[in-house]
């Protein structure tokens, strides 16, 4: 399968080679994962480690594996023993089950057997669906704050702790769309506060990561800042000079403000569905006037006495007599 990358071309995307002599099956007895450093975040099942340890232990095993080989690069983050007693620790008795690598700007990732299903025997996706979300999550790269043609900026949010480094992640490319390539060029992370700069971060090119440089900076003091990137071998610098990226440093912030976005079209989509509309912060004392009719409304109760009008109170005299002439003339009186 995939043995000629001519012919299929994904082959270099998979960060394993199929082993040529031996079986082409087999038959796996229990999950190994390796060091805790080394371990996966979208394999914690459980958030409580010694239950995440259990849940492992009596996850179904899956019927068969193909026996493969981890590439150069790549890393192992399951593993299945194929030995018939319990589970082995010696490396030649075990096959990896799930191998990554990085791959252009995304990442790469093999599953060595399709029965995750088994997983939702008696608890349905409660284990299933997390494996799934955690390792698409894992797959995806995290969005940039700011895209522009050249240049894709981002710092890991826009509020951050004084107390903690902030991420500096930047994906350049030239005029030609191409990506730069090793030995990569100087790029700098420029820190500004007002109209001056306050550090000078150098970033560093990621292999096999599509012009991916990252950085990090510490110790700046509550305020804010924007950064910008200086490229001169990739990037113009009179036309990237307004391209920046304001973020804040505070203390005590709120995380769960850090990475909050607002998604215009999404909101609107609800409000008209649900019959309502769609106001952005600024214009909240519209929202003000759309309420008045609602909330000062008043609410008139009007009763009818049916023994004071003489329509109403003919009508029911009329359905009682009807009544009283049917049961009379089917024997019910």
């Amino acid at each position: 399968m995939y043995q000629n990358p001519d012919i299929h071309p994904v082959f270099s995307l998979l960060p394993v080679d199929w082993k040529k002599n031996g079986p082409s099956r087999l038959s796996p007895s229990a999950f190994f994962r390796p060091e805790e450093a080394n371990r996966l975040s979208a394999l914690v099942l459980d958030p409580i480690k010694e239950r995440n340890e259990q849940v492992w232990k009596y996850l179904p095993i899956p019927a068969w594996t193909s026996p493969v080989e981890a590439l150069p690069g790549s890393e192992i983050f399951l593993e299945v023993s194929i030995d018939s007693g319990e589970e082995d620790q010696s490396k030649n008795n075990r096959i990896p089950a799930l191998i990554g690598k990085n791959a252009g700007a995304g990442k790469s990732f093999y599953l060595a057997f399709d029965e995750t299903w088994r997983w939702r025997y008696e608890v349905a996706d409660l284990y299933h669906q997390r494996f799934w979300n955690q390792l698409v999550s894992r797959v995806m790269e995290k969005p940039f704050a700011m895209n522009h043609e050249n240049l894709s900026l981002d710092v890991g949010g826009s509020i951050h702790s004084p107390e903690k480094g902030i991420p500096i992640r930047v994906r350049l490319r030239n005029d030609q769309g191409q990506a730069p390539e090793p030995p990569y060029p100087e790029v700098d992370a420029l820190i500004w506060k007002e109209d001056d700069v306050v550090a000078t971060i150098p970033l560093q090119g990621k292999d096999f990561s599509n012009g991916l440089f990252s950085g990090e900076v510490f110790g700046l003091e509550n305020g804010s800042y924007q950064v910008s990137i200086r490229a001169p071998a990739i990037l113009n610098d009179m036309d990237n000079a307004l391209q920046k990226l304001p973020f804040e440093v505070k203390s005590n912030l709120n995380e769960e403000r850090n990475f909050l976005t607002c998604d215009e079209n999404l909101l609107e989509e609800i409000a008209n569905a649900s019959g309502g509309g769609f106001f952005r912060e600024e214009n909240f004392h519209k929202l003000k006037e759309v309420l008045r009719p609602i909330s000062s409304g008043r609410i008139i109760t009007t009763e009818i006495t049916l023994w004071q009008s003489f329509g109403w109170l003919g009508l029911v005299v009329f359905l009682l007599g009807c009544e009283m002439f049917l049961r009379k003339k089917t024997g019910m009186l």
